[in-house]
């Protein structure tokens, strides 16, 4: 049956398509005769794996997409009930949408704008970074959208600003005060810190910004706990000085200490001899997983074994016993495998 709004030749194309949908014909003269009316949707009836998630009725595929990749729930990603999330489909959301690129650009960020109660996952955020918007404000005006009530207004100025690039530089200071506001408060609270937009699109941006950023290294290093991947990835790009971050980061819980370390570990020229100089400079986790790394590393490690000799012989600060715990089980790893 035609919809009131829909065009009758549309209605029987459609028909045509369900008829037999294992046959890409009808579909690709379907799209030819969108296409002939320079209808954007062409483009996406033409291809099989966009047309999966407009079947049956030629609907906007964005909307389907963007649902299925809001954010998930605080700590479903490490519980049982992860299994109940269709993993496949979501990672066909995934693909679909970069397929898709610069041609859902607009209508992804409307869906986000009509949509601020639904917080975009990781792969939605992804995506908003690596596809520039037809028509990019001047930092001046994204700058000063900073200080908007809505937090949509905020995270896509912040990401817009990453397109920018160094430009985006006298907006440094800006990014790393931005204020929170109650209504995210309570959407921060149902869904894990590694998926918060705003404050991901503020590391990832100031990454971009480059080496004027390297200002707000300590900020990004004692942010690394809540935002992992986006603060270490930045300060990647950034090519900080790996002992600046770690005289910055949170040691309030040894995973996220051990994470954070492991993380920049590419930024040291010698990566043992940094670990050493963690152990040495620092007490309680910074120093003592740091060891543990140093563990992991085996015999490639060999070169720290005069240096843990001496953390066993001679630690006398507070954290003495754990460390040569550390220290000797990073010694028997790098010889057990000599």
């Amino acid at each position: 049956m035609s919809t009131p709004d829909r065009h009758p030749d549309e209605t029987a194309f459609l028909a045509a398509i369900a008829a037999a949908p294992d046959d890409a014909t009808a579909r690709l003269v379907f799209a030819d005769w969108l296409e002939e009316r320079s209808d954007p949707r062409a483009v996406w009836v033409r291809d099989a794996d966009i047309w999966e998630w407009m079947k049956p009725d030629a609907r906007d595929p964005v909307p389907g997409i963007l649902k299925t990749l809001t954010a998930l729930p605080r700590g479903i990603r490490y519980t049982i009930e992860r299994e109940e999330i269709d993993w496949k489909r979501r990672d066909s959301a995934y693909a679909t949408l970069f397929e898709m690129g610069t041609s859902a650009v607009n209508a992804v960020r409307k869906w986000i704008r009509d949509h601020p109660d639904q917080v975009p996952g990781n792969e939605t955020q992804d995506f908003m970074r690596f596809f520039e918007p037809e028509q990019l404000q001047s930092v001046p005006v994204l700058q000063a959208k900073l200080k908007e009530q809505s937090w949509v207004d905020v995270w896509l100025a912040v990401v817009d600003l990453g397109f920018h690039k160094a430009a985006a530089a006298p907006s440094i200071t800006a990014l790393t005060e931005i204020e929170t506001w109650e209504r995210w408060f309570e959407l921060k609270d149902s869904v894990d810190c590694v998926e918060w937009p705003v404050e991901n699109a503020v590391c990832y941006t100031l990454g971009q910004i480059g080496p004027a950023a390297l200002e707000v290294v300590p900020w990004l290093a004692s942010n690394m706990w809540l935002y992992p991947e986006s603060a270490a990835e930045a300060l990647i790009q950034l090519r900080a000085d790996p002992d600046l971050i770690v005289e910055h980061i949170n040691t309030d819980e040894g995973d996220e200490v051990e994470a954070g370390i492991r993380s920049i570990l590419e930024l040291a020229d010698d990566p043992v001899a940094f670990l050493i100089r963690n152990a040495q400079r620092h007490t309680g986790r910074v120093a003592y997983r740091s060891l543990w790394l140093l563990a992991e590393m085996g015999p490639k490690a060999s070169a720290a074994l005069p240096a843990l000799q001496d953390f066993v012989d001679n630690r006398t600060e507070w954290d003495a016993d754990i460390v040569r715990d550390a220290a000797n089980r990073a010694i028997q790893a790098i010889n057990s495998e000599n």
